[in-house]
């Protein structure tokens, strides 16, 4: 049993990357601290995990052992003690109880800790905007659009 399971849930466009990228250069200095970090191979967060847990259907996930969660090859190892770091922006999206359950029952810890990283309101909405812009957005299409296809989206 791990004594604590640090949990970094970042939504969109809260700087999560910026975290994630700080974790990953520094699991050395982490681990002196007792915290074990270890993101997916080539990459800053734990995506894998996150994406078969939203993937796999509840009632798989409900039957899932302890054993078979642990011996899943896409979630991280597992530290044998000390505190255990995973992080990914997916998280915010696990909606239902069985999904964050088997995150617990992977973990087994002693303690969670939850992290989420929030943006005062106007400046997460205007970066959101700017992706949008630079990723989905016409020529032509400005805020007006934007909010409209958001409201739609229920994005806010």
């Amino acid at each position: 049993m791990i004594e604590e399971l640090v949990v970094h849930v970042g939504p969109a466009k809260t700087s999560t990357t910026a975290v994630q990228v700080a974790f990953s250069r520094s699991k050395e200095f982490l681990a002196t601290q007792g915290f074990f970090y270890e993101p997916d191979l080539d990459s800053i967060a734990n995506h894998r995990m996150a994406r078969y847990l939203a993937a796999t259907p509840v009632e798989a996930l409900a039957n899932l052992s302890v054993e078979q969660l642990r011996s899943q090859p896409d979630f991280p190892s597992l530290s044998s003690s000390g505190r255990q770091m995973i992080s990914c922006e997916d998280f915010a999206n696990l909606r239902e109880q069985e999904r964050i359950d088997c995150i617990v029952r992977w973990a087994d810890p002693k303690h969670i800790r939850l992290v989420i990283a929030f943006r005062e309101p106007t400046r997460w909405l205007w970066s959101l905007f700017q992706q949008s812009a630079r990723d989905q957005l016409k020529p032509g299409d400005g805020w007006t659009k934007f909010v409209e296809d958001s409201l739609a989206e229920s994005v806010f």
